[in-house]
């Protein structure tokens, strides 16, 4: 995988704090016990757009995350998805 895209992925879902301060090799806790509810739909939202497929399926992928983490998400990533997007979500979160 090219690094390039990698680190684009991480910016992009907002990861770059965490890969900063863990690593990219750093081994997490069984389920991931050891991390937040939005870091973990972070990440699962960034292995999903480093599989390149054609659908991204988001179920409630947002919703442990704060309004404006949500909304950077859906404008940055979400909106701009080469491909079919799904969202099953309850609550979009509004602009400010």
């Amino acid at each position: 995988m090219p690094k390039e895209k990698l680190a684009q992925v991480i910016e992009l879902t907002g990861l770059t704090k965490l890969v900063t301060q863990r690593g990219l090799d750093s081994v997490l806790q069984p389920a991931g016990a050891d991390l937040s509810g939005g870091q973990k739909q972070r990440i699962e939202l960034a292995r999903a757009l480093l599989q390149d497929r054609p659908i991204l399926l988001i179920d409630e992928g947002t919703s442990a995350l704060d309004p404006k983490l949500s909304e950077m998400i859906h404008e940055k990533v979400i909106a701009h998805f080469n491909g079919t997007v799904i969202e099953i979500t309850h609550k979009l979160s509004p602009k400010e």
